[in-house]
């Protein structure tokens, strides 16, 4: 059975290979991709909940209202999520998870496209990164004293948001009942993410 699976995983990865990738290029493709495919995992953390804390045990700090995550209720994860950093969580990397996507695209694309680009959407509009008159995302230098400055610079911060967009017809929609379930559950219970979806 084993020598199947190893059989198989060799097929799989033969198939992602390009053909003048020399044996070093493929073990490291291969070993690369296998890292983004173990990056998989379970993944719990409501902030609102988090915030608020149990209702059935005691208050949470005051300080968890200004600390880390603080400004993200709207995020909700309870899915398998590939995580960029699996000692840095609970901290949503958004940007590690952007790049994550890029790579796990060539491997196993539905699972890519499924990673929270709704919410995504949403916080980059909220913090103001779109430029109107440019039609490009900029990113923003966040000053002590809060005062934000556009960086105008063309970059990957701009590019990936542009990649994520995309539109699905209803004839779509009617074939994907669990995505179906999941957007009714979003657009009921996270009104921060409506405009976006």
């Amino acid at each position: 059975m084993l020598a199947a699976w190893e059989r198989e995983a060799d097929e799989f990865y033969a198939a992602l290979t390009p053909p003048e990738a020399s044996a070093d290029e493929a073990l490291v493709l291969r070993q690369a991709l296998a890292g983004m495919l173990w990056s998989k995992q379970f993944f719990h953390y409501d902030v609102r909940l988090w915030l608020e804390g149990d209702p059935a045990g005691p208050p949470p700090p005051e300080a968890r209202r200004r600390g880390r995550n603080h400004d993200w209720a709207h995020l909700n994860n309870m899915d398998v999520v590939s995580m960029p950093d699996k000692w840095e969580y609970p901290w949503y990397a958004a940007w590690d998870l952007a790049f994550h996507c890029v790579a796990l695209a060539h491997v196993d694309p539905e699972f890519a496209k499924s990673q929270h680009f709704a919410l995504i959407a949403s916080a980059l509009n909220e913090k103001g990164l779109w430029n109107e008159e440019d039609g490009f995302y900029y990113d923003v230098l966040q000053l002590g004293d809060g005062a934000v400055v556009p960086l105008r610079a063309r970059s990957m911060v701009g590019l990936l948001p542009l990649a994520a967009v995309t539109t699905l017809g209803p004839e779509t929609m009617a074939s994907l009942p669990d995505f179906m379930l999941r957007l009714g559950w979003f657009t009921r219970n996270r009104e921060e993410g409506r405009a976006v979806v």
